[in-house]
């Protein structure tokens, strides 16, 4: 009789039930009734004992495939926390940025007002002085020409480049001014230049906040993590606003 090796998950569990009745009705047979409470207890006994075979032989890979299971579902949950976590990451250093870049834009509109009310202030300025400074012709053609170079300007370093020279312009004409005691005297003059002094004097603190504004943004979007989001948005760095240092000197005139 040829026997099949290849036993499926249930035949052990058949086969020890079989054995399990057989050996019942044989103990069954050859006992009397007076030993009935000892072939009860006894039964019992055997029939725990088949049970618990049959648990192990169950096979381990279902245990196995069960942790398998479990892993895939915590690494899962895994996942889905960490792309939760990147986009909550992303969008706020998206606001941040977005928010920074508005604050620089504020700071220059601030600046482009000053810039030109200054600007206005120009050519009544220009038209106090020429009655008085007919001999500084190059004085008043620097002053107006750093006026036209700041109206044409088409970006926030073109328009401060164009302030700069203004800037030196206007304080060779007021040292020249001294040479002329009538035009010293002038009230619309002494007036004009109080209030070019005072609008540069507000360029000068918009300029400071501007540049402070833009040292925040260039340290997020140059810096990590800041900078991973930074290039995804496409956003770079900002150029601050320099003075020349021409802008700088104190203008040489003589007074002969």
């Amino acid at each position: 009789m040829a026997y099949d090796n290849h036993w499926s998950v249930e035949e052990p569990r058949r086969f020890n039930k079989n054995v399990s009745i057989k050996l019942i009705c044989l103990i069954g047979i050859h006992t009397d009734i007076s030993h009935w409470r000892t072939y009860c207890h006894f039964s019992s006994v055997l029939a725990q004992s088949i049970n618990s075979a049959n648990e192990e032989s169950q096979p381990s890979y279902y245990k196995h495939n069960e942790v398998i299971y479990m892993v895939a579902i915590c690494i899962g949950i895994a996942a889905v926390v960490v792309i939760v976590l990147f986009f909550v990451w992303f969008f706020s250093y998206y606001n941040k940025i977005i928010q920074m870049e508005n604050r620089i834009d504020n700071a220059w509109a601030q600046i482009d007002v000053q810039l030109k009310r200054r600007a206005d202030l120009i050519p009544n300025l220009l038209e106090s002085v020429k009655g008085y400074m007919k001999h500084e012709k190059d004085v008043l053609e620097s002053v107006t020409k750093a006026r036209t170079s700041m109206m044409n300007a088409q970006s926030p370093q073109e328009s401060m480049k164009a302030d700069n020279m203004l800037t030196g312009a206007l304080k060779t004409l007021f040292a020249v001014s001294e040479n002329y005691p009538d035009l010293k005297a002038n009230q619309n003059f002494l007036q004009l230049q109080d209030e070019l002094t005072h609008t540069e004097d507000k360029v000068s603190y918009a300029r400071q906040h501007y540049n402070d504004s833009v040292l925040n943004y260039n340290n997020i979007v140059e810096t990590f993590p800041g900078v991973i989001f930074a290039n995804m948005m496409n956003k770079k760095e900002r150029e601050m606003l320099q003075i020349e240092p021409e802008a700088r000197e104190l203008p040489k005139v003589s007074f002969d």
